[in-house]
């Protein structure tokens, strides 16, 4: 059954009212303004988008370019002598491009917003600065600086500058760090790296990507890329589509599939009539096959299937009254109860998202009815959004434009004048020679009248080198041409202009995209400086920064409703069917705080470090390190730092806070020195002075010596002299009494007697 023209159904209304009906109303009006508008773009555009992947494939249709070489697009042989194979320039920078943009990255911050967490926030650094407070006022008094409760634990600010450091940049809350972990723990569950790569792809390509998060039948929570060629979304303005009302996605399946996702909401004769409605159609036969005792005969049939959601206003209706007994009673009522004497009605209007699959050319559609697990900020519970993250580079009356389809152009000229070179080397002659016969005929052999023939004097000169022929013609007269001219042939101009217009398309794709010599890699020179290569590498940077803000907008998004999903899910407790969809491993999800629950977030991304960057900063360390500013731990922890701004300004901390310590070290060092050498000199002193007191005593020792032998030598002198004497004396006596002696015997002999 055909639709028809639809109107969007009235949003104000009671909910009751918004039945399944109301949902097929609001889908088939969506699906049909689209297809009404003409906008070249998403489901409308799919066409085209296959041929625009065909050229970032470098496999578009040759059919194109037959006409252009004189061939007929169908024809299957060629009078050309060319290869008809695409040449894969474009591809080639498209991946370079990619490649460029998948080295930059992001890291998630999310810092809770509440009231409560700022509090928590301004008490822990109202602490650390009464605490540092305390430690420069007391910590001088003696007896007070080794008290436990004035030292620092292990990652406390040792001064106020680092305080002020961990402040700005370091510190994270509690709930902040389970949350980025938990958000981890999604991504990588999900291969959002691997997501990231295909969407920068579809943004280089078609201008536009996204993804959809969800959370599945099991509790876990699902991203998964969109299809641009699928898509069909309201009138936007919004490169990122926040001004829609509601998004959808045209799949293609099977009936067997569609048995799985709607089961018993339709019955067997409805099914048989979905499959009746779209014979001969995606490839279907014109009649149902017969069916047998395992599946039905249309099982395999191809339907599609228009997967909306949409935004609607629900409205809440409460009566305040005044009972009988003058009681007063507040609850919900009637969606169209008005104000009475004793009664106020109070409205709350809310946002709400409703989802329904329509299969496409008929008026079946089943699962239809109010989302589930809408997301709601704690701040803004009235406000809800889709699940689609969608960013387009450039968005003009609902068409996105990629860099592919700018270059493509330039790709045709390209592969025109390959074929044309191919041809001009083709029909290129090989070199050759220009024979006049006239001078190599008649030529006499010798004598007996022979003589050669033309084909003899050119074996002749082909094997020997010789040219033999006649210097006049048959009448005698001198002839001035030459017999044999070499033909110079080869290439001509025609392939070398086809070469460089190539060359030339080669440079004009390089500036549409952004690439230069430097940032492809194709012919750097050696001798470029470091400040022109970064220049064209930022140029480069600058060329393809709407995909990189794209990548990073959606990043931030997604991060920010898989905080709103993980908060649900947390909620729910879904543990058991978390660790199956993803394994053991994710157990670390659920040990978060339950705290994570509690709080609102603010999801900000960092830009991490490039490898210029991080080369300049590994640079700057370990010249830091040959100039002792810096020790092996201070360069560890600056290393691992995402933030580049984050990690100078710890850098600069660290080199200020290592200068104050090698400072302090060196006053130290200076006083242990002085007093080292006071010590010193008055080691020397004593020295000097026990020196002199011991020389003094040995001169005393020593005049005392010598005056006890002085003493002794004159004793000995005087006793010497004394011996002499009584030696002198005795020789005298003996001599007297000799000559007595003598003289009485010379009396005796005389006869004197002596008197």
């Amino acid at each position: 059954m055909k639709s028809s023209k639809q109107e969007y159904p009235s949003h104000l209304i009671d909910p009751k009212q918004k039945d399944k009906k109301w949902i097929l109303k609001y889908i088939k009006a969506a699906y049909n303004e689209f297809i009404r508008s003409g906008y070249e773009s998403f489901y409308n555009n799919r066409n085209n988008y296959h041929i625009i992947k065909s050229y970032a494939e470098g496999r578009q249709s040759i059919n194109k370019y037959k006409p252009l070489m004189g061939e007929h697009e169908d024809a299957t042989t060629s009078h050309l002598n060319i290869d008809w194979s695409i040449l894969p320039i474009l591809r080639k920078y498209r991946n370079m491009a990619i490649s460029k943009l998948s080295k930059i990255d992001y890291t998630i911050s999310a810092n809770p917003l509440d009231p409560l967490a700022q509090d928590e926030k301004n008490s822990h650094f109202a602490k650390m600065r009464g605490k540092l407070k305390a430690k420069e006022d007391l910590g001088s008094i003696p007896g007070l600086a080794e008290n436990p409760l004035l030292q620092m634990k292990e990652g406390e600010p040792e001064d106020i500058e680092e305080l002020k450091v961990q402040e700005n940049y370091t510190w994270k809350h509690s709930a902040s760090i389970e949350m980025e972990n938990a958000i981890d723990v999604v991504f990588h569950h999900n291969k959002m790296e691997q997501i990231r790569k295909a969407c920068r792809g579809d943004w280089f390509d078609f201008g536009v990507s996204g993804v959809r998060e969800y959370i599945d039948s099991n509790g876990a929570v699902k991203i998964r890329k969109v299809n641009p060629r699928s898509l069909i979304v309201s009138y936007c303005t919004k490169n990122d589509f926040s001004d829609a009302t509601h998004i959808g996605e045209v799949i293609e399946m099977t009936i067997a599939d569609l048995k799985q996702l709607a089961g018993n909401q339709f019955t067997s004769e409805e099914y048989r009539e979905i499959a009746d409605s779209h014979t001969g159609q995606l490839g279907n036969s014109h009649s149902i096959p017969e069916s047998d005792m395992y599946n039905k005969g249309y099982d395999d049939f191809k339907i599609k299937v228009l997967d909306m959601e949409f935004l609607s206003v629900n409205t809440m209706v409460h009566e305040k009254r005044i009972d009988k007994r003058k009681n007063k009673r507040f609850g919900r009522t009637n969606y169209y109860a008005k104000d009475k004497k004793n009664k106020e009605i109070k409205r709350t209007s809310f946002k709400v998202l409703y989802r329904g699959f329509w299969i496409i050319g008929t008026d079946y559609c089943f699962n239809c009815g109010l989302a589930t697990d809408m997301k709601r900020a704690k701040d803004n519970l009235t406000d809800t959004t889709f699940c689609y993250h969608l960013q387009a580079l450039d968005l003009n009356n609902m068409c996105p434009l990629g860099y592919m389809e700018g270059a493509m152009p330039v790709a045709d000229n390209i592969q025109i004048n390959w074929y044309k070179f191919q041809s001009a080397v083709a029909e290129a002659r090989p070199k050759g020679i220009m024979i006049e016969m006239g001078a190599l005929e008649d030529i006499p052999l010798g004598q007996g009248g022979t003589s050669f023939t033309p084909m003899q004097v050119l074996d002749l000169f082909n094997k020997k080198g010789v040219l033999i022929y006649r210097k006049v013609d048959i009448s005698g007269k001198a002839t001035n041409y030459r017999p044999i001219e070499e033909l110079q042939n080869g290439l001509g101009s025609d392939a070398l202009n086809y070469f460089a217009l190539i060359q030339q398309d080669i440079q004009l794709l390089r500036d549409i995209l952004g690439l230069n010599e430097l940032t492809d890699g194709s012919t750097p020179d050696a001798r470029t400086l470091n400040y022109v290569a970064e220049l064209a590498t930022q140029g480069t940077n600058n060329a393809l920064s709407l995909i990189s803000d794209a990548d990073r907008f959606m990043i931030q998004d997604v991060a920010s409703d898989i905080v709103l999903r993980i908060q649900d899910t947390i909620k729910n407790n879904p543990t058991q069917g978390y660790v199956r969809a993803l394994g053991s491993s994710s157990m670390k999800f659920f040990k978060a705080s339950p705290s994570l629950n509690s709080w609102n977030y603010g999801i900000e991304i960092d830009l991490k470090a490039t490898e210029e960057q991080k080369r300049r900063l590994v640079d700057y360390l370990n010249l830091s390190i040959g100039k002792e500013k810096l020790e092996m731990e201070d360069v560890a922890f600056i290393e691992f730092i995402d933030n580049i701004k984050q990690a100078y300004q710890v850098l600069s901390y660290r080199i200020k806070k290592r200068r104050v310590q090698r400072q302090a070290e060196e006053m130290e060092r200076q006083q242990m020195n002085a007093q080292v050498q006071i010590q010193s000199s008055q080691a020397a002193e004593q020295s000097k002075q026990q020196t002199m007191q011991v020389d003094f005593q040995f001169k005393a020792e020593l005049e005392k010596l010598k005056a006890q032998n002085q003493e002794k030598l004159l004793q000995m002198k005087i006793e010497g002299e004394l011996a002499v004497k009584q030696l002198e004396l005795g020789v005298h006596s003996e001599m007297k009494m000799a000559e007595l002696e003598s003289n009485e015997y010379r009396s005796e002999q005389s006869g004197n007697i002596p008197e």
